[in-house]
């Protein structure tokens, strides 16, 4: 993560996003243009915050590490979204990972200040109050995919979640994930997970590279994955 002095980056989110209107008090001096690759960690599960986030660019997975070493895919970072609200209240820790799967980039405000000048700030508690609840539905729809839906639903939903362009049905998509690590992540067995991937490959909807899968048939994906991790 590095911070960034790019006036031009920085006027471009806060118009595109009108990040300003979500505020009563001028914090324009205060806020910062964050830099993160892909595959970097934003957040991880035992840290303090020292900033408040707009996610603003790119995609990041939420994900938890449960005590028999396992994770648990919890759900997905693209814009505009806020990271830092529920540990802005409770003053704790962070609960949770957050790994970049693109280039992303973040506007920061200071965590100090955040709750020393804005908790009584009508509009940004307005603002932090509906992005609770939009949270909340999320975390309830990825809980019902996780529980509810096969192997096969969840790794559709998966690989068209991570997919950080512009959707196009000639476009051939490639993902590099490792399948340990979606195993984990969809709460499944290696062997299942890889069962069900070669599958695909069968079908002809992936097809195995040396680095991963290209993804050649996205329509059999997209009907797979209509209730898509969000």
């Amino acid at each position: 993560m590095i911070k960034i002095d790019d006036h031009h980056r920085m006027n471009m989110y806060l118009k595109k996003y009108n990040i300003l209107n979500f505020f009563d008090k001028d914090v324009l001096d205060h806020l910062s243009v964050f830099k993160f690759e892909a595959s970097e960690y934003i957040y991880r599960d035992g840290d303090y915050l020292d900033y408040f986030y707009f996610f603003v660019e790119g995609k990041a997975k939420v994900f938890s590490r449960l005590s028999n070493g396992k994770s648990l895919l919890l759900s997905f970072y693209k814009p505009l979204q806020i990271m830092g609200d529920i540990e802005l209240f409770n003053e704790d820790c962070v609960k949770v990972n957050v790994k970049t799967i693109s280039e992303s980039y973040c506007i920061g405000l200071p965590i100090d200040y955040v709750r020393t000048n804005l908790i009584e700030d009508n509009k940004f508690l307005q603002m932090l109050c509906k992005d609770l609840g939009k949270k909340l539905d999320r975390c309830s729809n990825n809980s019902s995919i996780n529980l509810l839906y096969p192997l096969e639903n969840r790794l559709a939903s998966y690989i068209m979640a991570i997919d950080t362009k512009e959707s196009s049905e000639n476009r051939v998509l490639t993902f590099y994930d490792s399948l340990t690590e979606i195993s984990e992540l969809l709460g499944t067995s290696y062997r299942h997970l890889h069962r069900t991937v070669t599958s695909f490959v069968e079908k002809g909807i992936l097809r195995k590279t040396k680095k991963g899968y290209e993804i050649v048939n996205r329509a059999p994906l997209n009907l797979m994955a209509n209730d898509l991790y969000s």
